[in-house]
């Protein structure tokens, strides 16, 4: 049986985090993508409700959504690491799993 990390080499990942601001967001991901750790990216600010000590509550949360692969998230949290330091955003991470070829190869293609 294969260790997991190696059974996940080059799983394809979507990758989310929270951001704060736009400007942030765009700068981690213009960085991410200009040195190939992710192959691409998504800002969304959404409203979001909660149900929270037996009130709703409402608030607009910003995140950046971008694709990857399971290698690149050392990587990837390293660097966010040096960008920000103890500010740096956690990150969530979903297995992609049968996704569509054309999709799991631009990833491939566009990462290093």
């Amino acid at each position: 049986m294969k260790s997991s990390s190696t059974s996940f080499s080059g799983t394809s990942t979507r990758i989310s985090f929270p951001c704060g601001n736009i400007s942030r967001a765009r700068e981690i991901l213009n960085h991410l993508t200009e040195e190939r750790l992710i192959a691409g990216g998504t800002i969304i600010q959404a409203e979001s409700v909660n149900w929270i000590g037996g009130d709703m509550e409402r608030s607009i949360n910003k995140n950046a959504i971008a694709y990857t692969t399971i290698e690149k998230l050392p990587l990837i949290r390293d660097r966010l690491e040096i960008m920000y330091g103890e500010t740096a955003p956690e990150i969530s991470q979903f297995v992609m799993q049968n996704e569509k070829k054309s999709v799991e190869g631009w990833i491939e293609r566009n990462t290093r």
